[in-house]
């Protein structure tokens, strides 16, 4: 897949609101995967959903550009943390949008990677936080959707504030 093709779709698309099948055979999305780090860095991402660049597959990607970057396939919660944290949180298909979202502290997850492996692991604070909001697209959910109507419309105002200054 050419990197140049892959681009996000309009926060209105109907797939961002579809919960994603499973992936049968994850070799298939190793050349996605590439593309999709290649997007989300150019946007200065640190997460991004199958379905957010159009694509019906229960998988995501995360990770800062110096690592560590994790391909999540068919991904699952185990455990999570009774304690939850209240931080800002952003998302490529919103840009410039910052809501305040509580998730839990750590995670415990289970996910496939591209050569078919199950990995089990613990997830803190960034990463636990940004592995929850992944999977939420793969559920339908976007980050919209976690706060109120009004928090919602107050962080737009922000938002128009932010960018009317730079201009």
């Amino acid at each position: 897949m050419n990197e140049n093709i892959l681009t996000f779709v309009n926060d209105d698309h109907p797939i961002l609101s579809t919960a994603m099948p499973v992936v049968d055979n994850p070799k298939y999305v190793e050349p996605l995967s590439q593309s999709m780090f290649k997007l989300m860095w150019a946007n200065d991402g640190i997460g991004l959903a199958a379905p957010q660049v159009g694509m019906y597959l229960r998988m995501f990607i995360m990770g800062p550009q110096e690592g560590p970057h994790y391909v999540c396939i068919n991904p699952e919660v185990i455990a999570v943390s009774d304690n939850e944290v209240l931080e800002p949180e952003g998302c490529l298909t919103y840009p410039d949008l910052w809501l305040n979202i509580s998730r839990p502290a750590w995670i415990d997850v289970k996910y496939q990677t591209l050569d078919g492996s199950i990995v089990e692991k613990r997830l803190e604070g960034l990463m636990a936080r940004c592995y929850l909001h992944e999977l939420d697209h793969l559920d339908g959910i976007v980050f919209t959707k976690k706060v109120s109507r009004l928090k919602l419309e107050m962080a737009k105002k922000k938002k128009l504030k932010r960018i009317g200054a730079r201009i």
